[in-house]
Formats: C-alpha cells, structure tokens, sequence
C-alpha cells in the first residue's frame, strides 16, 4: 500500500498520520510557505489544512519524513470516534497491515485508499528511516520542519465519545505499540 506524505519547498517533508497533529502541521506549512492557500483557507474553513497542499503518493517515505507517533490505542480510538468507522472495517484494515484480510466485495468497494491509510497503524506508514517525533510535541515537529511554531494553531480536535478499543484491535496493535514505547 502506498504511502501518503506532504513536501515542503524546504526539502522537508511530514507523513500524514491520521489524529497526530496532521491538520495542525499542514495549517503550520500553509502559514509559512503558501500564505495566499492559507488565506484560502482560513475563508473557507470547510475543509482540512491538508486539502490546500500537494499529496504525495508513494511505496515509501523520503529518508528523515518525520513521522509524527500517538500512542496507537488512544490514536485509533479517537479516530473511530471522530470518524464513525464500524468495527469490521477497522478490523479489516488492521488484519491488512498485519498480513492479510478477507472481505466481501461490497466493502473492498466501500473503502477509498485514503479511507485504509488513515486506519493503518504507525508500523504500516513510517520507515526504518524516518524521523520519529512523540505526538503531540507540534513545537519540536514545526522546528524539525523548519516552520514558524505558532502554539495558537492548533487543528482538528477531538468531537465524538471516544470508545475503548476491543480487545482484537490491541492485538493488531503491537507493532505499533512497540514504536510508541521505544520512544
């Protein structure tokens, strides 16, 4: 599966990481280098700041993306609570980036590309050479990428009841739970 970054016109580049400060460092990277997108959408506000920047697509992230890491439960937890995913599609998506799943074609068809990554756990969507900064340290993110850190942006936060993930969704969790804790 591919994966989804953002590149800066400074050579640096952030990996979106679904409820880990993505909104809140492209709001950041449209503030320093596209200030016309960033009045843009500031007017507009009815989308993401990430829907104003190039998305990049590929089978691997530039060497030192950063990769911004949340504790995996509480990640996909709020994400399911923001986003209303049903239980089998999460299961799915994990059971993919664990190894292999099995579905019908109704939900294959159902579910977007970007839909699946916004899923994937940490694991799936950093590599070996990234450059791993603990959610939700924005000021350190901002520095790394060479952004103007401004502590009143702060994008996308939690709306919805936030729900203990069962137990099978922990167990596709470790990997990623070993990332978070290695951190």
């Amino acid at each position: 599966m591919p994966k989804l970054y953002y590149n800066l016109p400074n050579g640096k580049s952030f990996a979106h990481v679904s409820r880990s400060c993505t909104s809140t460092l492209a709001a950041h990277a449209l503030k320093d280098f596209f200030p016309h997108l960033h009045d843009q959408w500031k007017t507009e506000d009815n989308h993401a700041p990430q829907w104003y920047l190039p998305e990049m697509w590929a089978n691997r992230l530039p060497k030192d993306c950063l990769v911004m890491v949340r504790n995996p439960i509480e990640r996909l937890e709020s994400l399911i609570a923001r986003n209303g995913y049903t239980e089998d599609v999460v299961q799915f998506c994990l059971e993919v980036a664990c190894r292999s799943a099995v579905t019908n074609r109704e939900m294959s068809k159902h579910l977007s590309i970007l839909r699946m990554y916004h899923i994937m756990p940490i694991d799936f969507i950093a590599e070996n050479d990234s450059h791993f900064i603990k959610f939700p340290n924005v000021e350190e993110a901002c520095n790394y990428l060479g952004l103007n850190y401004d502590p009143s942006i702060k994008k996308n936060t939690q709306r919805g009841e936030v729900i203990p993930l069962p137990t099978e969704h922990k167990r596709n969790l470790q990997d990623a739970m070993g990332i978070w804790e290695a951190l």
